[in-house]
C-alpha cells in the first residue's frame, strides 16, 4: 500500500498497488487503480475521476463538474450553479 516511487523531487511521487494510487508530476496528480481515481489538472480543485461511481470532470474552477455513466449526471460549466443533466433521470 505504501510503495512509493519519488522522481524530480520529494513532492512528486508515483504510488502504485494501492488504493491511494497517485502519480504526482509537476504539480500535478494522476490517481490510478482505486476507487478514488483522480486527474487533476490545471490547478489543486480541478479533477477528472474515472472508474468509480463518483465520475466527475471538473474544469474552469473548482465547482465546475462534468459527471459522466451515473444517474445524476451533470455538467456545470462556468459557473456554481449552472448545471447541464444528461443520461439521467433527474
Amino acid at each position: 500500500l505504501g510503495n512509493y516511487l519519488r522522481i524530480f523531487g520529494l513532492e512528486y511521487g508515483l504510488r502504485i498497488f494501492g488504493l491511494g494510487n497517485c502519480l504526482r508530476i509537476f504539480g500535478l496528480i494522476v490517481r490510478i487503480f482505486g476507487l478514488g481515481n483522480c486527474l487533476r489538472i490545471f490547478g489543486l480543485g480541478n479533477c477528472l475521476r474515472i472508474f468509480g461511481l463518483g465520475y466527475g470532470l471538473r474544469i474552469f474552477g473548482s465547482g465546475n463538474c462534468l459527471r459522466i455513466f451515473v444517474l445524476g449526471n451533470c455538467l456545470r460549466i462556468f459557473g456554481l450553479g449552472n448545471c447541464l443533466r444528461i443520461f439521467g433521470l433527474g
